[in-house]
């Protein structure tokens, strides 16, 4: 993916998250469920994503979505075990992914190469 590519990517997710957490807050309940959704398949992998070199589009489409399903079903462990509401793993997962996204578009708008 060429560097305009992922600077979109980072931006589309950005947004995807604020406008997950938005709804959330807002209780509807039809956009909510399918913002959230999307987001829970691309957002936490296509935040990992930015600390790997990916060949196309649909390439990091794969990878993020699998990257995603793993990282959310190893964070469903301890929060069963400790008794955490979902919402405390969407909490944790949407701050570092957006840490990582913010750190990745910095850089790539700073011009300092991956």
């Amino acid at each position: 993916m060429s560097a305009r590519h992922r600077t979109a990517a980072d931006v589309v997710l950005l947004l995807l998250l604020a406008a997950t957490a938005a709804l959330t807050q807002a209780g509807s309940s039809g956009p909510r469920t399918a913002i959230a959704l999307i987001t829970v398949l691309l957002v936490p992998g296509g935040a990992i994503i930015t600390l790997l070199r990916v060949g196309d589009v649909g390439q990091w489409f794969g990878i993020a979505i699998s990257l995603s399903l793993a990282v959310v079903a190893l964070g469903a462990f301890p929060m069963l075990w400790l008794g955490w509401r979902p919402a405390v793993l969407g909490a944790v997962l949407g701050a570092a992914s957006a840490v990582l996204l913010l750190l990745d578009l910095r850089r790539r708008l700073q011009g300092v190469p991956a």
